[in-house]
């Protein structure tokens, strides 16, 4: 038919009919129909939506909550709505259009929704290059909301499709304006929607979180994964109990279904369901990417202390490198900066951000004649200036103040990784 649009049918290449499980379906104008049993799946705003009677009450609680604070009044210049934005053509959709980059408009310095997703910018720019060259490769966006993330997966040559449960996925007609074409899909993310293998890689962006039963929508994901195929996250985290307690209070009470998990539980279930961890970086998420195994390869199970020790094996592998001594006489009480050379030689990249912080520190000690005596343990803290990611080095620049008592003195230079250890501790 040729006025269906070929992204649907693309679509309906790789579906499954969730009522017969057969897999030959067909695109038509305002709807997918299953060749088998006749069921179809209704498009709507060029949105196919796909429901079942029986639906999970936490889809249908988080589906509405959506609907309600989408409904919320728009008080300032900057707010804006789904209709609003379908409706701009200007400086709106200019903004929108721009995410999860900064543009230096109204948007991104009064709209908390376009601050958050700018400060996202960085780690996600560093998951999306884990995932290699698209070369043509499909792609599945869990959680994809307003699409943005989706939009600049199909703008680097990934054939995308981005899946949510709301209706912010229309948003996708606004940047389909703007750049290129990808599908969209209004369904619950654990449903087996897909044909089997049908996916080169999968991201999902503060989406699994959304989860209670988050063992059954990792194995439903994976099977749609091709072996040898990437799954990369950007997921929160907690280490601090503080943080677990007060997690996602806000967006519960409105009816949002939020979870959080440790680094080791997110690592333990992935690990089950047969993927193998190639890279990670700990900021204020957990950001990782994690390979299909090959068929026939049966996956592993973990305990949780055999999960935290893969997640920091060769952690700690550093060379930290600093002058043999400062030239000439430094007055006491004065201030100076110290060069350091950091090297990563271990496996997984480094961050100053987050509960789990990576920073440079120092042990001060003085030495009278052979006698060396500990003058200050933990030192202050400088950052990394930045992600340091595997076989990279950095030089920094290092404050460290001089004891006031006048003296020999000598400071051991040492990475830190807050709340755990000191490189040095380990091995680094």
């Amino acid at each position: 038919m040729s006025d269906v649009d070929p992204v649907l049918s693309d679509l309906a290449s790789i579906l499954r009919c969730l009522r017969c499980g057969h897999t030959e379906l067909e695109a038509e104008q305002d709807r997918i129909a299953c060749l088998t049993c006749g069921a179809h799946i209704d498009v709507r705003d060029g949105v196919p939506q796909v429901r079942l009677a029986d639906e999970d009450l936490a889809i249908t609680r988080e589906r509405e909550a959506v609907r309600q604070m989408e409904e919320a009044p728009l008080l300032r210049p900057t707010d804006f709505s789904l209709r609003s934005l379908l409706a701009d053509d200007g400086p709106l959709l200019d903004a929108f259009a721009s995410l999860p980059y900064d543009d230096g408009s109204a948007f991104y310095r009064d709209n908390e929704y376009f601050r958050n997703v700018a400060g996202f910018a960085r780690v996600f720019d560093y998951a999306v290059a884990t995932l290699g060259p698209a070369a043509g490769g499909r792609v599945l966006d869990v959680g994809a909301d307003l699409t943005w993330s989706t939009a600049r997966l199909a703008a680097r040559g990934w054939r995308a499709v981005g899946i949510d449960i709301n209706d912010h996925l229309t948003a996708s007609r606004a940047l389909r304006r703007r750049g290129p074409a990808y599908a969209v899909l209004n369904v619950d993310m654990h449903l087996p929607t897909f044909k089997a293998e049908s996916f080169d890689a999968i991201t999902a962006f503060n989406a699994l979180h959304h989860t209670h039963r988050l063992e059954a929508l990792i194995g439903t994901l994976v099977s749609a994964l091709r072996p040898g195929g990437r799954l990369c996250i950007i997921e929160p985290y907690w280490f601090i109990e503080a943080v677990r307690q007060a997690f996602g209070a806000s967006q519960i009470e409105a009816g949002i279904n939020e979870n959080v998990y440790r680094l080791e539980e997110w690592h333990r279930w992935f690990v089950q369901a047969g993927l193998e961890l190639e890279s990670y970086l700990v900021t204020h998420s957990f950001n990782a990417v994690y390979v299909k195994q090959n068929r026939g390869e049966q996956p592993r199970r973990l305990t949780l202390a055999q999960a935290e020790d893969e997640l920091f094996a060769n952690y700690y592998d550093a060379v930290v490198t600093a002058p043999a001594e400062i030239p000439g006489v430094v007055p006491a009480g004065a201030t100076f900066d110290l060069p350091v050379t950091i090297e990563n030689r271990g496996r997984w990249g480094w961050s100053s951000e987050g509960q789990l912080p990576v920073n440079l520190s120092c042990h001060t000690y003085r030495v009278e004649g052979s006698i060396r005596t500990l003058v200050t343990f933990s030192g202050g803290r400088t950052s990394l200036g930045g992600y340091l990611l595997p076989g990279a080095s950095r030089e920094v620049r290092v404050a460290l103040r001089v004891p006031t008592e006048p003296g020999r003195y000598e400071v051991d230079v040492d990475l830190v990784h807050e709340n755990r250890y000191w490189f040095a501790e380990r091995g680094g």
